[in-house]
């Protein structure tokens, strides 16, 4: 298909051994539920963790969940839509599935985001331990955003993600948790859930935001991947994609303070750098906030198909 290869005959190909690694001078992680050559065909989940360090081209995403894949499918993404490069949503932090701080301080950087970025900084240390039946890491800096302390630590199972993120200081700060997905969805308690502004200054470009206040209880959102409510008649993923059922449950522990959204990810707009056609897909963002010197996000990504099971 490129280059001049022709297409890969699957009979003839015998598929590399693959396993979980840390990339320290690449700058990210690799966990996979299934190693070895079954990893290609295999429906376990694998997810990525970007580390801090910069490289080419970079966007503002130091330790983020860079993809996350299960049954053969993306199961969260870290959606694009604005045109151009370097700018705006598209280039910052909270159009990525990491954690925003003091986002909502205006900052007129070369990058035009709009809002505070994290860094890109050598200072990052990482734990690990890949077993059978865990694969483990944590990455902890001081440097993402100054003087703050921060981990990410990651546990991937077959069944699940869990994945907890831990930041303090002597200062309060804003804290923003994002995971972006696709489809459609329905929290838990649906009717707790109420219209809302209150991500207006942090995250302007969601629409539809719900919140919900859970009082320092926990609460969970179930999102299922639908077809767009106006679905192109040309669209490339079909019935066969689509009657699958797969999904996402996201749980996250209660922290006293801390609120939850419910919003629609922005679609990229229809002009001349882009198709004129309708998106795939609608997309989500779930989002966590908090107002406090530390922040504790503990969530428990389950990705099924037909339901979750945990």
């Amino acid at each position: 298909l490129y280059f001049g290869l022709d297409p890969i005959d699957p009979q003839k190909v015998k598929p590399p051994s693959i396993e979980s690694r840390v990339y320290t001078d690449r700058g990210f992680v690799m966990l996979r539920a299934e190693e070895g050559p079954d990893h290609w065909t295999s429906p376990a989940p694998a997810v990525c963790l970007r580390l801090t360090a910069p490289y080419a081209h970079s966007v503002n995403d130091p330790l983020v969940l860079a993809g996350f894949y299960a049954f053969h499918r993306p199961i969260y993404q870290n959606p694009k839509s604005d045109p151009g490069y370097a700018f705006k949503f598209s280039r910052s932090i909270r159009s990525h599935c990491g954690v925003m701080i003091d986002g909502h301080i205006q900052k007129d950087d070369w990058g035009q985001t709009g809002s505070l970025e994290p860094q890109f900084t050598d200072d990052c240390t990482t734990r690990h331990d890949f077993s059978e039946e865990v694969k483990f890491v944590a990455a902890r800096t001081q440097q993402r955003y100054s003087g703050i302390d921060e981990t990410r630590a990651l546990m991937l199972t077959r069944e699940y993600l869990f994945d907890l993120y831990t930041a303090s200081d002597q200062r309060p700060h804003s804290y923003v948790w994002l995971v972006h997905s696709f489809g459609s969805a329905i929290p838990h308690h649906e009717d707790r859930w109420r219209p809302s502004n209150e991500l207006s200054a942090l995250v302007k470009e969601l629409s539809d935001v719900r919140t919900r206040n859970p009082s320092g209880e926990g609460w969970s959102v179930t999102v299922r991947q639908t077809p767009p409510k106006d679905a192109p008649e040309d669209s490339p993923l079909g019935e066969s994609w689509w009657s699958r059922n797969i999904g996402v449950r996201i749980r996250m522990l209660g922290q006293e303070g801390a609120k939850a959204h419910l919003g629609a990810t922005p679609k990229p707009p229809v002009n001349r750098k882009r198709p004129e056609q309708l998106p795939v897909v609608d997309g989500v963002t779930v989002v966590a906030s908090l107002e406090a010197p530390s922040a504790i996000f503990a969530a428990l990504h389950e990705p099924f198909e037909d339901g979750p099971l945990v």
